[in-house]
């Protein structure tokens, strides 16, 4: 489940914020918090951060509290897109600290015709 919401949206710039929330069968609850922010529909600049949420059981097993634990940290992410003649080329790169995997490094390279 989740949503967005255009906190800016002009002919210039857009701003997005979202929220969703994942909910495994076999694994613990997750939610995902993230925001872009769109120049003349051609660069963009990305942030996102991914939570982990479990349930703390007393003694007997109770669940009496929900804590919140940092899953990845902070994504960070800028995109670039443009047209040539009847192509749009597109790159994109983003950074994820994924804890023991480390800081992983994205880059993607698109063309839609």
């Amino acid at each position: 489940f989740g949503i967005a919401f255009d906190a800016i949206k002009s002919s210039k710039e857009v701003l997005t914020f979202a929220i969703d929330s994942h909910h495994p069968s076999d694994n613990t609850e997750r939610m995902h918090l993230g925001a872009e922010y769109v120049y003349k529909d051609s660069g963009s600049i990305r942030a996102g951060y991914k939570l982990r949420l479990r349930s703390r059981k007393d003694e007997n097993g109770k669940s009496v509290s929900l804590a919140v634990e940092d899953q990845e940290g902070v994504s960070l992410g800028l995109g670039y897109k443009t047209r040539l003649n009847d192509t749009e080329m597109n790159f994109d790169y983003a950074f994820t600290n994924f804890g023991r995997l480390q800081q992983t490094h994205r880059v993607t390279f698109g063309l839609s015709f």
